[in-house]
């Protein structure tokens, strides 16, 4: 996702796709990096109930997702690098895109802006400029593969023919 100071966001995530191919339950296994700090890797994520490939919940539902460079579970509020998507259409000043330095412990996570953190990028979300989309498992290959191999083989033993 490309942000307003043309730096970017990407990544990769794990997750469960629903049967409505929007909703994705069961978010894990980040990947993430910012262009504005091209040597952090952004692994850890908060966690939110979903995400939604299209970046626009149903509604009277909320969107999000946040990663940050180290866990958020700590005893005691720490300075933490990240992001933070947020598509709350109940709150307006939750419907944003945040990179910075948050503060993130067992008790919450901070904005940036809430406690004098740095604060690299920050802009009202657009889900016109995110991008997610499935990819499917390389597991799914190697079972298409072996079921092909499996017949191919049957019909060698056992001499069938096309």
């Amino acid at each position: 996702m490309r942000l307003h100071r043309a730096q970017a966001k990407n990544g990769t995530f794990d997750g469960d796709v629903q049967a409505d191919g929007d909703t994705v339950k069961n978010v894990q296994n980040l990947s993430a990096f910012y262009s504005g700090q091209p040597l952090v890797s952004l692994t850890h994520l908060a966690p939110f109930p979903f995400v939604y490939l299209s970046g626009v919940p149903p509604s009277g539902k909320v969107f999000g997702i946040m990663g940050f460079e180290h866990d958020t579970e700590t005893a005691s509020p720490t300075p933490n690098f990240g992001f933070r998507l947020n598509f709350v259409p109940s709150d307006p000043l939750l419907v944003d895109e945040v990179v910075g330095v948050f503060r993130t412990s067992v008790g919450g996570i901070s904005s940036p802006f809430a406690w004098g953190g740095t604060q690299y990028e920050g802009e009202v979300f657009s889900a016109q400029r995110w991008n997610a989309q499935v990819v499917p498992e390389p597991a799914t290959f190697f079972l298409c593969a072996f079921a092909l191999l499996t017949i191919a083989c049957r019909k060698v033993l056992l001499g069938e023919t096309a």
